[in-house]
């Protein structure tokens, strides 16, 4: 239950290539819900945001808030999200739908995770993160 300041939860390894998911209930919610990867700091990272019925790709690079990728779309209750950050490559779906793609220079490997700035109660049902990296056992 939040209150209106941002909170960033982030946890695990630095990752270079990423997918992360979230599935939550924003039905008494009101403000933004970001999907962060590639985390820095609090003044550093990409991310895939919805605020009502607005989804943004963008990165926060020295507290700058800059979009790469917008639209517009209407979710339901439970909204199930899912953002690739791979490379120079970001991409943000909606369901399996691919909602907006969009290009940006390599940011370092980062943690993951979820910034919230809003009021009222957020249900998380999942928040899933993977690397997109295979590593070999040989060390190749």
């Amino acid at each position: 239950n939040l209150t209106g300041n941002p909170a960033l939860f982030i946890a695990g390894d630095n990752l270079a290539s990423v997918q992360a998911e979230i599935e939550i209930n924003l039905c008494n919610f009101n403000g933004i819900v970001s999907l962060v990867h590639h985390v820095q700091d609090q003044m550093n990272y990409d991310y895939f945001s919805i605020d009502n019925n607005q989804f943004k790709l963008g990165r926060v690079e020295n507290g700058v808030d800059e979009i790469i990728s917008e639209q517009s779309a209407a979710p339901d209750c439970w909204v199930n999200l899912r953002v690739v950050g791979d490379g120079r490559h970001f991409r943000g779906y909606l369901g399996d739908e691919l909602l907006l793609h969009g290009h940006a220079k390599d940011f370092p490997p980062g943690t993951n995770g979820l910034r919230i700035e809003g009021s009222g109660i957020i249900y998380l049902k999942k928040l899933k993160v993977q690397s997109l990296l295979v590593e070999n056992s040989q060390g190749h």
